[in-house]
Order: structure tokens, then C-alpha cells, then sequence
């Protein structure tokens, strides 16, 4: 493996515990099964930005939490129509290993 790819995997891996620590604090301040929207997880992990001249990542958080989602570690709340995502939460299994003692 090349260094760039290392260092590639070992950014995407610290964005991925970003997104962990955020719903997990979301969890113990509003409840287990509250939903929070990804919006306000990238202004608390600092990588939302609603202009088109913004200079930060953009919104890199929406794709960790898609791979998030494919590794099984959060799941996300639809709406009615089941057209649009509303909120993002930790799964049962990522909840129990995060807080379960060992």
C-alpha cells in the first residue's frame, strides 16, 4: 500500500469516528433513539457549509455516513414519502458495543 493511500484510509477513518462521537453524544443528551439530521452533524463536526463558495469539506459528513450506513453502524430515519432521509442515529449493535462493558 502506498503512503497516500495509508494516509488517505487513516483521514477517513478519524472522519468516521467523528460521525460515531457525534451521535453518540446525541444519544446520552436526548435519548438512546433520537434521530439528529446530518446538517447538524457536520456543523458539530465542523464540515457543513450551505454556500456554494464554501472553503470547507463541503459536506463530507453525508458520505461517511452512507459508508457508515453500508458497514451497519447507524441507520437513518425517512420520511413519509421515504424520498428524503431526516435524521441519522447509531444501530442497536454499534450502541451496545459502544456502551456495553466489556
Amino acid at each position: 500500500m502506498n503512503h497516500a493511500r495509508l494516509l488517505t484510509d487513516q483521514a477517513i477513518a478519524l472522519l468516521e469516528d467523528a460521525v460515531i462521537h457525534v451521535l453518540l453524544k446525541n444519544a446520552r443528551e436526548r435519548g438512546r433513539h433520537d434521530y439528529i439530521r446530518a446538517a447538524d452533524i457536520g456543523k458539530e463536526m465542523g464540515t457543513y457549509e450551505n454556500t456554494e463558495t464554501a472553503k470547507s469539506p463541503g459536506r463530507i459528513h453525508r458520505k461517511i455516513l452512507d459508508k457508515l450506513e453500508d458497514d451497519h453502524r447507524v441507520e437513518c430515519s425517512w420520511s413519509k414519502s421515504g424520498k428524503q432521509r431526516n435524521g441519522w442515529r447509531l444501530t442497536d449493535a454499534e450502541w451496545n458495543r459502544l456502551t456495553l462493558p466489556e
